[in-house]
């Protein structure tokens, strides 16, 4: 009999703390998956926000250097039709060769004449084989626009 008591009351405890300490696992479990879905997502947030403020700031630079290169004597004389262009033109490939060097990202660096034909470029190769009037960064750049 005092077995049968003993099994009475423990059965159900036991029971009772394995309900309780389920219920526990698995409110903790929700509540932690919450939380770190929540960190990791604003950590991403952060993480492109950044990368959004490094290349908003890139973009902006190089736009700072074509800006400023289109002021560049040796440019503006190179898209000249004259003698002297010639020479200029020389120069200004050499100059754009150096920039690419560099500048490790640009694939090639031209400077195209009003008719939107390449008069010197960072490869002396692409020089007078391309033409660009048709595109339409060439076109906004004719507009005085810094494409």
């Amino acid at each position: 009999m005092t077995m049968n008591l003993r099994n009475r009351f423990l059965l159900p405890m036991l029971l009772l703390i394995i309900l309780g300490m389920g219920t526990s696992t698995v409110v903790s479990y929700i509540k932690a998956k919450g939380a770190l879905e929540g960190e990791i997502n604003s950590r991403l947030e952060q993480t492109a926000n950044s990368t959004l403020e490094v290349i908003d700031a890139w973009v902006a630079d190089q736009k700072l250097n074509v800006s400023n290169w289109s002021r560049q004597k040796t440019y503006t004389t190179a898209v000249k039709d004259t003698f002297i262009c010639k020479a200029a033109r020389k120069s200004a490939d050499a100059e754009l060769a150096k920039v690419k060097g560099d500048y490790k990202y640009y694939e090639d660096i031209c400077v195209a004449d009003p008719s939107g034909a390449l008069v010197s470029a960072s490869d002396e190769k692409l020089v007078g084989k391309i033409d660009v009037k048709d595109r339409d960064y060439f076109k906004a750049s004719m507009e005085g626009k810094v494409y």
